[in-house]
């Protein structure tokens, strides 16, 4: 027996669940609320999705796998690494847009709403921010390798701001 044809584009209603629980935090989003931002049905959701928590699971990882490539590109646009590293920051400092920078960062707002709430989401974040770190030393190295960074590197991304000032010292931004 053949399966009902989809009826909604997959991408629209992922990208459109992405920014209820960005906007909203994973508690407080409602099946409600998430059916009418992804304009499907309830039978849709649940054949397509799952519950609410996987369908979350899905939004995360689908969320993270695009800022990696996001991050990545980045670093790749740049021969030393501490220019992606200004793009990255000056993108933080400096949005673009205020409308969606005032959301906050969706994967630290995922962690801070899961601890305590659902500690194997909030494991998934952490581990998430872990992979990111990642990509951050796996460029520095390569710039440290390349003898494009000078001092030693952080042992941890969250000692990077303290490092950076210190190499912004040695490369001064751009204006």
């Amino acid at each position: 027996m053949a399966g009902r044809h989809k009826e909604f584009n997959e991408d629209t209603a992922l990208n459109a669940a992405t920014e209820v629980f960005w906007t909203q935090g994973y508690d407080a989003a409602s099946m409600e609320d998430l059916l009418t931002a992804m304009n499907i049905n309830k039978g849709s959701m649940y054949h397509s999705f799952g519950s609410k928590r996987e369908l979350f699971v899905r939004v995360f990882d689908r969320f993270f796998h695009y800022a990696v490539n996001d991050m990545t590109q980045k670093f790749e646009r740049h021969d030393n690494p501490l220019g992606a590293i200004r793009e990255i920051f000056r993108m933080v400092t400096r949005p673009a847009d205020t409308k969606e920078h005032a959301k906050g960062c969706f994967l630290v707002n995922t962690l801070g709403e899961m601890s305590g709430l659902d500690e194997e989401l909030a494991a998934m974040a952490r581990n998430r921010l872990l992979e990111l770190e990642g990509v951050y030393l796996k460029y520095l190295r390569k710039g440290a390798k390349n003898g494009q960074i000078k001092k030693k590197l952080p042992r941890a991304v969250g000692q990077i701001p303290d490092q950076y000032v210190e190499w912004h010292e040695h490369f001064p931004p751009d204006v």
